[in-house]
């Protein structure tokens, strides 16, 4: 799979359940755990935290929180989301066998 194989994925497929969007807002701490490593804009690290946890995505890091866990923005859990939604169209059609497998390699090359 190259860079830009994802554009012959259309656009319609699988909606995430609650509990998958809840899943994905509990990772999206550990994305902008990684990122942030990498970062040095006191802006760009800004936009990547929300302090109000004021929505249903939360209700997961919400118990699994004792207030170490780093919530995501909005916009952060948008893009996880539509990731995942990316990766399980590309499952459905048979171009992705193992999501770990293929996250591991797109992170290491």
């Amino acid at each position: 799979i190259s860079d830009h194989d994802y554009f012959d994925v259309p656009p319609f497929g699988p909606s995430l359940s609650q509990f998958k969007e809840c899943v994905v807002a509990y990772k999206g701490g550990y994305v902008i755990k990684s990122v942030s490593k990498h970062l040095v804009c006191p802006e760009c690290l800004e936009s990547l935290y929300r302090y109000v946890t004021d929505s249903r995505n939360y209700s997961l890091k919400a118990r699994k929180s004792n207030g170490g866990l780093l919530l995501p923005s909005k916009e952060v859990i948008e893009i996880c989301k539509e990731t995942e939604k990316c990766l399980l169209r590309l499952k459905m059609q048979g171009i992705l066998k193992n999501k770990a497998t293929f996250i591991q390699n797109a992170i290491i090359s």
